[in-house]
């Protein structure tokens, strides 16, 4: 089995499991460093420490694996660990990382293992990819789809991030195939339109566990949502570093937010210091707890736009949104204390 972090419920399956069947050998693989779980496991632990915790209590012995059996040349061994050092370690931002390590694209690139963070990404980098490759039809036989919202249709299941065949369209009836199993399924056409997105391109959690031998083209890696796991991630699924290329954009590796704050401090007369918070900061508030009502700090999806209550609070509001004058609020108590209070 592949460890499951999503919830505590799924731990406890998996804890169920272990510990109902104590006549069977169970071997578990998972990497508490990948995909960091948007939703607060727990409140005493950060979520990687709960992780290792809950791996020691199911499992007796465990196995620590060092070295990426995936890439193909000592080199790119080596550079794996200065790279997942600089991440993990350091401070350093993505573009710096990007810069020293693996090369740019400015376009859209017609290749088939692009990974972004979002769905929305995935849904345009498949569009234009589909241009380039003059489809026109909505659907074509031998095109590969991805499940993206749980579908249970006639008695059967569609997981999210199983990938599917089209073999065969008959009107509105389409035929998939599960690439894995080699089974297939029957569904109508608008199920497909609502359920599935084209397989151009991927979320981590898609590729997740998949080795690549071609081309990666990586998006989405410069939102402010984005964390050290979900880049780690996405670039270890390449055989080979050579063949990874970051979508190079346009504006600098400021978030939103962060542009807002200065924007609002500017306006106050307040000095913007070097030690200003960034995209390290926001993602380190989250699943942490907003330090006014103890509110849990979240960024999750909502048809496709990024829904987060995260916030910086000023604890002396006379100086900016220096890392050292702020605190992690929810954003109901941001407002509500505004400029009124100092903490």
């Amino acid at each position: 089995m592949k460890y499951i972090f999503h919830s505590v419920g799924k731990l406890c399956l998996i804890w169920d499991f272990v510990m109902n069947n104590p006549d069977k050998i169970i071997v578990a693989t998972g990497d508490t460093k990948q995909l960091k779980n948007p939703e607060s496991l727990s409140n005493v632990f950060t979520f990687e420490e709960y992780a290792n915790h809950c791996i020691d209590l199911i499992f007796e012995n465990n196995i620590m694996l060092s070295e990426c059996k995936r890439l193909n040349n000592e080199i790119d061994k080596l550079k794996l660990k200065d790279v997942k050092h600089l991440i993990f370690k350091t401070d350093t931002d993505y573009k710096t990382i990007i810069d020293r390590y693996f090369q740019w694209t400015s376009e859209i690139e017609l290749c088939d293992n692009n990974i972004a963070y979002t769905n929305k990404t995935c849904k345009e980098v498949s569009k234009k990819i589909r241009e380039m490759k003059n489809i026109k039809d909505e659907f074509i036989i031998g095109e590969d789809v991805i499940c993206r919202k749980y579908l249970k249709y006639n008695g059967k299941k569609f997981n999210v991030n199983f990938k599917f065949k089209i073999v065969n369209i008959i009107g509105d009836e389409i035929v998939l195939q599960n690439v894995s199993t080699d089974e297939k399924l029957k569904i109508v056409r608008w199920m497909v339109r609502k359920h599935f997105i084209y397989a151009y391109c991927y979320t981590c959690h898609s590729k997740q566990g998949c080795s690549v031998d071609g081309d990666i083209v990586i998006y989405d890696w410069n939102k402010w949502y984005c964390e050290k796991e979900w880049l780690f991630t996405a670039f270890t699924r390449a055989k080979d570093f050579n063949r990874i290329k970051f979508f190079k954009y346009d504006d600098d590796d400021k978030s939103k937010k962060v542009l807002n704050y200065i924007e609002q401090d500017n306006k106050s007369g307040r000095n913007i210091s070097e030690d200003y918070v960034d995209r390290s900061f926001l993602m380190n508030l989250m699943n942490t707890h907003c330090e006014n009502c103890g509110e849990v700090l979240t960024v999750d999806f909502e048809n496709d736009k990024v829904v987060s209550n995260i916030s910086c609070q000023r604890v002396n509001n006379d100086i900016s949104h220096s890392k050292d004058n702020c605190i992690g609020f929810c954003v109901h108590c941001n407002c509500a204390f505004s400029n009124k209070i100092s903490m």
